[in-house]
């Protein structure tokens, strides 16, 4: 660079940084400023360096005063040298000599600034920094030691560097020198040497990686003690803060840094941010014209220290720690229910955290809870209701989730984002930012209640009571409303524990087996309080509106079977009870008196539980103080002195009294039944109940009730019955009644055909009334043949059956009449009439004559529908069919099939023969079908062929697979049986059609016979099928002239010949089968 050029000056627009000094303790903070970067000059423009001195003249001269040395260098010779202080011609900027013994020409001797120069050239860098320095300490101190120090010591480091001429070896002062110590001379160029060096000195820190927390200020301490030389620092790290005192380097990062290594991260230098990098600061100067340095003296100045730049690199490392809180929604439930929940920490894209993914050093690990999986940060949450991690990397994105609920609670399935910045706290204790966060779980209940008998205390019922048919609701207790199967929580729905869901809206559930209804998945964020009720119960016992409190209070334990917390309860339903009481007494003279010591039993009848209660007759006192006889009661207290449970009375059921203890002289009551049944609407649930008190002997009625089950609602009493005074029999008998209902075998009114059989089966159920045992009676089975006029034609009764009540028939008041009869016969009548059988019964009492004794009771009307059974009317039929390529279907026979009826392989006519290739056989398929209502038997089939010379052969027959042989009667017979072709069957054949001639017509006709087994009626159907070879194809001159006529054909032939002959002509547009079936009958039609 030339004298009069100017430094060019860049501007660093990327980094944007800038060094601040304040207060003599450095801050810097990125992008504050640049560095300014210059080319290599001599000089650097006042407007953009800011230098120690001001830059000297570069044109100038080197002057000293004569004869005022300074002092004086000794050479290696011994020879004196006169050290003066050189002045540039500004009189101000000081210069020094390097070369000792080079003479300056005069005392004002020129000057020209010179990067050339040779001498300064040998020097490496760091030796012209540390000679630089020397003359900048020397210049800084001032004065004339400070010159005359430093010039000895730029000698000695030129000596140290060997390019000096003259090598200084001391230094004296004599009484013209200006200075008079020369050992303060030597020990000052001694101290700025050592000063020179160690501003070249970088600190301890240079190039290393420092590693900082965020969040965590450093103190890195220079041990090389050179920091303070470095008061200017260039800081490239956004969120990075940097503070000296001494030696000591402070740091700290915000979470706003970079993590990872940043290279280069700080930068710090000895010279001030607008002086440029390649900056030097020292100014050499030739002499007299002399780049040599040899002839004449070459001398340097300085206007800043030489420049001295460190960097270091930064490991970023940011730390972020999460605790999270758990809570119940409901605070009934303690945060320590919390335990055993487990949390997975996922990325934002869903990618699981590892515990391996933690920081170089700083591995993440558990802060709270402890650890449920080995490889992913899965966190089980501990008594105090939270889990932590800490160590994570600060600058994801981050979600918690819970994947295992706690114990009676529903899973959180909520994504609970969380990440961390400035507004996150810092935990110093482990150099965290840290987050908070929190999960709320909703506690989860189930509830089941078991019924019990409540005198039972067990699920045994009394009398003939059930649990069938009970449903019991959930409701709300704030508001009374129904729990619907939509209140669950939406990952987890209340679901059915015990019982079956009775209605798909609310939850109302009916008992199992095992008497219980339950849920699981309530919903006790909210509502903890429900009840049970009762809202149809079952036959026998009485509905309750009592409400069943399930509170959830927080304290229940978890049901493992569920994973709720559990409330489950216990209900108890009285059965229903029945009190009977009369007054027994006496005939004594047409007066009724009490009588005591009359023992009565009531005993349960089938399917009624219990054992047998006893009371007696005996006496008590009225209202009005007055003793009465004869009083008896089956109450509540003589069912329980029985060994039953209720205390109310006899259970309901069905019961049979009896008079056991009969007083002397007296005659026992008739026994009498109360019997009880019971309505119930389409769910089964009671809606009222009936109880009938019956003589036994006599069928009368003693009373009769009818209770509405709204009766028996909170109360269990269903019927406290006064029956009056019980005295003597009643004189007049009831008389009988009696219904019948006739049957077939199968339960229905019709006599099939498939029920046919020399021993039909048959019966009639008669139904009585006031039936009593030992009465007799009657049933006659009746064949009846009716005309088509309706007309009776035949009536005999085939059938006569007698029998006598017994103990069952009085108390089932019903008898059936089982019997059988010939019917192989009914079809055998002529058209159009019908046979029936008709049942009739009657009745004689058990005390009058058995043959001449009048019937009390008949039912003998021959035309009631109700004891009538019909014979069916049978309609025989059969079809036939025939075909090739496989076995036909059915047809509907009797020979009402129409030509090819049965698709593409049925040829019934010769216009639609089959085309039989030449020379080949062909396969022909029958089926026989019994297609009417009746079996067949005498089935016999015949083919025979219509057209052609070639038959069918080899032709044979199955029955189910199995063969059919032909007796000498050509009849089909299986396993030397005629046999009998049930309706619906078929018999299958098969034969063979041996090659035809070419333009042969074979034609053959199947036929089938057979005889109905009841009818005797002869039914049949036949079936045709043609075959066809056709000639070889002939040309069209060939066909004409084939088709003319010969001398001496009539016309008719002529005309036949023509036809054909135009019919050939159109072949070239017309299909070959159609052409032939349309000459055929044309053909036909002209010989007719």
């Amino acid at each position: 660079m030339s004298k009069n050029e100017k430094p060019k000056l860049f501007l660093d627009w990327k980094t944007g940084k800038r060094f601040v000094l304040i207060g003599g303790i450095l801050v810097s903070v990125a992008g504050g400023g640049i560095f300014a970067v210059q080319s290599q000059a001599n000089a650097a423009d006042a407007s953009t360096v800011k230098s120690a001195f001001p830059t000297p003249p570069l044109d100038t001269t080197v002057n000293w005063e004569n004869n005022k040395p300074l002092y004086y260098e000794v050479d290696q010779t011994g020879k004196e040298h006169p050290k003066p202080q050189l002045l540039l011609g500004d009189g101000v900027t000081p210069s020094w000599c390097l070369g000792l013994g080079i003479p300056l020409p005069n005392n004002s001797t020129t000057a020209q600034a010179d990067e050339s120069n040779k001498l300064f050239a040998k020097l490496n860098g760091d030796q012209k920094a540390i000679i630089n320095n020397v003359a900048y300490l020397g210049r800084k101190e001032g004065g004339l030691e400070g010159y005359a120090e430093a010039q000895h010591a730029i000698y000695l480091l030129l000596d140290e560097a060997g390019i000096s001429v003259n090598q200084a070896k001391d230094v004296v002062v004599k009484s013209n020198t200006l200075l008079q110590d020369a050992n303060k001379i030597k020990d000052g160029a001694n101290k700025l040497i050592t000063q020179a060096k160690n501003m070249r000195k970088l600190p301890s820190f240079n190039n290393s990686t420092i590693e900082l927390i965020q969040g965590v200020e450093k103190t890195v301490t220079d041990s090389n003690s050179v920091l303070p030389n470095f008061p200017y620092t260039k800081n490239n790290v956004d969120g990075l803060t940097i503070s000296t005192n001494g030696n000591d380097l402070k740091l700290k990062a915000g979470i706003k840094t970079k993590h990872g290594t940043i290279n280069n991260a700080v930068q710090m230098k000895n010279l001030d941010n607008n002086i440029p990098d390649n900056y030097i600061p020292w100014f050499i100067f030739s002499t007299d014209g002399d780049s040599t340095g040899d002839k004449s003296q070459t001398v340097l100045a300085t206007q800043d220290p030489s420049q001295a730049k460190t960097q270091f690199n930064i490991n970023i490392i940011g730390l972020g720690e999460l605790k999270v809180t758990k809570k119940s929604e409901n605070t009934k439930f303690d945060a320590s229910l919390m335990a055993g929940a487990e949390y997975s920490i996922f990325y934002k894209n869903g990618t699981a955290v590892k515990w391996s993914d933690g920081q170089s050093g700083y591995p993440i690990s558990v802060t709270n809870g402890t650890k449920a999986n080995n490889t992913n940060a899965v966190l089980k949450v501990g008594t105090d209701a939270t889990f932590g991690v800490k160590n994570l990397s600060n600058d994801k994105e981050y979600y918690f989730v819970e994947t295992k609920a706690p114990a009676g609670f529903a899973l959180d399935e909520t994504k609970h984002a969380f990440t961390f910045d400035e507004n996150s706290s810092f935990n110093s204790a482990t150099s965290n930012y840290h987050v908070d966060g929190e999960s709320k779980e909703k506690p989860t209940g189930s509830t089941s209640l078991v019924k019990y008998d409540a005198d039972t205390n067990n699920t045994d019922t009394q009398g003939k009571g059930d649990w069938d048919g009970i449903v019991y609701g959930l409701f709300y207790t704030k508001n009374d409303t129904a729990v619907k199967w939509t209140d669950g929580i939406k990952s987890l729905p209340i679901a059915i524990t015990y019982g079956t869901k009775d209605n798909d809206t609310n939850v109302e559930l009916k008992l199992d087996k095992d008497n219980k209804v339950g849920v699981q998945n309530l919903d006790l964020s909210s509502n903890d309080q429900f009840y049970w009720k009762e809202l149809r119960t079952s036959k026998g016992y009485s509905l309750s509106t009592k409400h069943i409190p399930v509170d959830f209070t927080g304290k229940e334990t978890v049901d493992v079977s569920t994973n709720d917390f559990g409330n489950n309860k216990e209900v108890q339903n009285k059965a229903l009870a029945l009190q009977l009481q009369w007054w027994k007494a006496q005939d004594v003279n047409g007066s009724l008196t009490g009588l005591d010591g009359a023992g009565f039993t009531a005993k349960p009848l089938e399917g009624t539980k219990g054992k047998p209660v006893t009371v007696f007759s005996k006496s008590t006192t009225d209202a009005n103080g007055f003793t009465k006889n004869g009083y008896t009661i089956f109450d509540g207290k003589a069912n329980t002195d029985a060994g039953n449970a209720s205390p109310d009375g006899l259970a309901w059921g069905d019961y049979e009294i009896e008079e056991t203890t009969v007083p002397d002289g007296t005659q026992a009551i008739n026994p009498f039944t109360v019997k009880t049944s019971v309505d119930v609407d389409d769910k089964g649930t009671p809606k009222s109940y009936k109880i009938v008190i019956q003589d036994t002997v006599t069928g009368q009625v003693i009373s009769s009730s009818s209770i509405s089950a709204d009766k028996v609602t909170d109360n269990n009493i269903l019927l406290k019955l006064d029956l009056g005074t019980i005295t003597d029999k009643p004189t007049e008998k009831l008389k009988p009644t009696i219904q019948t209902q006739a049957h077939s075998k199968d339960g229905d009114k019709v006599i099939q055909v498939n029920e046919v059989s020399e021993k039909t089966a048959m019966y009639d159920i008669a139904d009585f009334t006031n039936i009593e045992k030992g009465d007799r009676i009657t049933s006659k089975l009746h064949r009846l043949v009716t005309d088509k006029d309706g007309k009776v034609t035949s009536d005999k009764v085939v059938q006569t059956l007698k029998f006598t009540a017994d103990d069952e028939t009085v108390k089932s008041q019903q008898h059936r009449f089982d019997t059988t009869a010939d019917t192989t016969k009914d079809f055998d009548i002529p058209d159009g009439s019908t046979v029936t059988y008709v049942f009739t019964e009657d009745i004689v009492d058990k005390d009058a004559d058995p043959d001449t004794g009048k019937p009390e009771a008949t039912h003998d009307d021959l035309k009631d529908k109700n004891q009538t059974l019909t014979v069916e009317k049978v309609t025989p039929s059969i079809d036939v069919e025939k075909a090739n390529a496989k076995v036909p279907d059915a047809g509907n026979g009797n020979h009402t099939d129409k030509d090819n009826n049965i698709g593409v392989n049925d040829h019934d006519t010769e216009d639609t023969y089959f085309e039989v290739k030449p020379k080949a056989e062909t396969k022909i398929f029958f089926r026989g079908t019994n297609n009417g209502n009746e079996p067949l038997n005498h089935i016999k089939i015949v083919d025979k062929t219509t057209n052609g010379s070639v038959n069918i052969k080899g032709m044979t027959f199955t029955y189910n697979d199995k063969k059919l042989t032909v007796n000498k009667d050509g009849e089909f017979e299986l396993d030397r049986k005629l046999l009998v072709l049930q309706p619906k069957e078929s018999v299958i054949g098969s034969g063979t059609l041996d090659a035809l001639p070419e333009g042969d017509l074979h034609g053959d006709k199947v036929t089938i016979d057979g005889i109905g087994v009841y009818s005797k009626k002869h039914v049949s159907d036949d079936d045709k099928w043609y075959g066809k070879v056709d000639e070889k194809p002939k040309s069209i001159v060939e066909k004409i002239t084939g088709s003319l006529p010969k001398t001496g054909e009539d016309k008719a032939a002529l005309g036949i010949s023509i036809f054909g002959a135009a019919l050939l002509g159109l072949a070239a547009y017309l299909k070959r089968n159609w052409i032939v079936s349309t000459y055929r009958k044309k053909v036909r039609k002209i010989r007719k």
